[in-house]
């Protein structure tokens, strides 16, 4: 009796895994089915959800949906801009536009590196095959990338909303038959800082804001020599020579314009030459270094902004970007200098010119996406962002001082900058002629004052520049 009851437990179960086991084979199938069906949100929401930035609509289960795949990558290559300083831009810019991912490189730390950035920036542009869409640029060399640059759609950016919006002198290279190539991230100029305890030593307040006062009266009793000596121990302006004034070429070509030379004709090329007004220009810089009678500046000094933290030069010629590391050695070393900004001098009331310089983001030619690239290119040149970006590199410490607005609507807000203000007033009156390439150009000019070159055939060796 108790091996029949033994046989028909081990009937009734067997009969039971045959069923469990039949059990499993339906529901793996269903499971099976269901994983095969399109889904029903993130990546498979409807396209016009995708297009619409909807990455979050609902799915029938009332859930939210998988992010939005980021198909069009931007890569961007910057210059003195960290990761850090253009993040809230990018996170921002990311989440207004989920489908976009802006992938950002650090390429210029220090100045030291501007030379083989722009070179890698051309080869770039020149092979065609970009490594990037989006450039930082110089004036002083946008120029020379003109053949290798996508214009802007004309619903992004054309000339007509550009020269309404930024600074008159960020057209010359950027603007080029009603078509717009750049956008301005930030402009500068020129001012003098000035040593307020060796001023006031001189029986001086302010720096004059006229050449000839300042160059004839002001900076010879600022000058001081050793004693006993035609060394100098002090120097009233470092002026007139290209090793060790930092903006002499910046200076020069202000000198110019102040004296009514045109610089490049309407078909672009150079005739400053032509007048003899430019050796006039010139001369009255080089006699800061020459001339004995005024002469206020040697070799033997250091770079301008180190003669001038030093205690050693009463004036320099310099931008605002270059302020900021004034203000911060001044602070981070107890220098304790008490300085000043002032205008940079005229020869004229009516003829007031100073040198613009900026830095704009280019796009490269044959983009997947032209509209798209203008568009993040767009977006960083507006208020908002130009304000956000300005804050972040005080925040950062990256400036003391902060950007120069390049939008003529922006300029009010700067006009009374503890610092920024009286570059911000010469904005409406600077200029920039587009030499193209000036790191090819500048050592031409330079000969100027350390050789015996003229200015005619200084003029024949720009042009050849200029056709290159």
């Amino acid at each position: 009796m108790r091996e029949f009851l033994s046989d028909k437990n081990r009937l009734a179960i067997a009969a039971v895994g045959v069923f469990v086991l039949i059990l499993l084979i339906i529901i793996l199938v269903i499971v099976t089915i269901n994983r095969a069906q399109p889904p029903t949100s993130g990546v498979g929401v409807p396209t016009d959800n995708v297009a619409n930035g909807n990455q979050n609509t609902p799915d029938n289960t009332g859930q939210n949906p998988q992010p939005t795949q980021r198909t069009n990558v931007i890569r961007w290559w910057g210059a003195f801009l960290s990761t850090a300083d253009v993040q809230t831009l990018i996170d921002n810019y990311e989440a207004a536009n989920p489908t976009v991912d802006i992938q950002y490189t650090q390429q210029v730390f220090v100045g030291s590196e501007l030379p083989s950035y722009r070179q890698r920036v051309q080869d770039s542009l020149a092979a065609g095959d970009a490594a990037a869409e989006v450039f930082m640029a110089d004036s002083g060399w946008i120029g020379s990338l003109n053949n290798n640059l996508s214009p802007a759609p004309s619903g992004i950016a054309n000339s007509e909303s550009f020269n309404q919006n930024f600074h008159d002198f960020t057209a010359n290279a950027l603007v080029r038959s009603g078509q717009v190539y750049g956008l301005p991230l930030w402009v500068d100029n020129l001012a003098l800082v000035y040593n307020k305890k060796l001023y006031s030593e001189a029986g001086l307040t302010i720096p004059s804001d006229n050449w000839n006062v300042f160059a004839n009266d002001q900076v010879p009793r600022l000058t001081k020599s050793e004693a006993n000596s035609n060394n100098l121990a002090q120097s009233g302006f470092a002026a007139g020579l290209p090793a060790n004034s930092e903006f002499w070429f910046e200076v020069t070509n202000i000198l110019l314009l102040q004296n009514d030379v045109t610089l490049k004709n309407d078909a672009g090329q150079a005739v400053f030459a032509d007048s003899q007004a430019s050796t006039t220009a010139v001369d009255f810089y080089k006699q800061f270094a020459t001339n004995t009678s005024a002469k206020s500046w040697d070799a033997s000094f250091n770079l301008d902004i180190a003669a001038f933290l030093e205690g050693k030069a009463a004036t320099i010629a310099t931008t605002s970007w270059r302020l900021s590391d004034i203000i911060r050695y001044n602070q981070n070393a107890g220098l304790n200098l008490d300085f000043g900004i002032a205008p940079l001098p005229q020869l004229s009331a009516q003829n007031s010119s100073n040198w613009g310089i900026y830095w704009a983001n280019v796009v490269k030619r044959n983009n997947f996406n032209n509209e798209e690239v203008w568009k993040f290119v767009n977006y960083l040149s507006e208020p908002e962002q130009l304000q956000i970006l300005n804050q972040t590199l005080k925040s950062n410490n990256a400036t003391s001082t902060g950007i120069l607005f390049p939008r003529k609507l922006m300029t009010p807000e700067q006009s009374t900058d503890q610092y920024l203000s009286v570059y911000a007033r010469a904005l409406g009156y600077s200029q920039n002629v587009n030499w193209m390439n000036e790191p090819l150009i500048k050592p031409r000019f330079a000969e100027l004052y350390t050789g015996s070159k003229n200015m005619s055939i200084l003029q024949s060796e720009v042009n050849a520049i200029l056709l290159q």
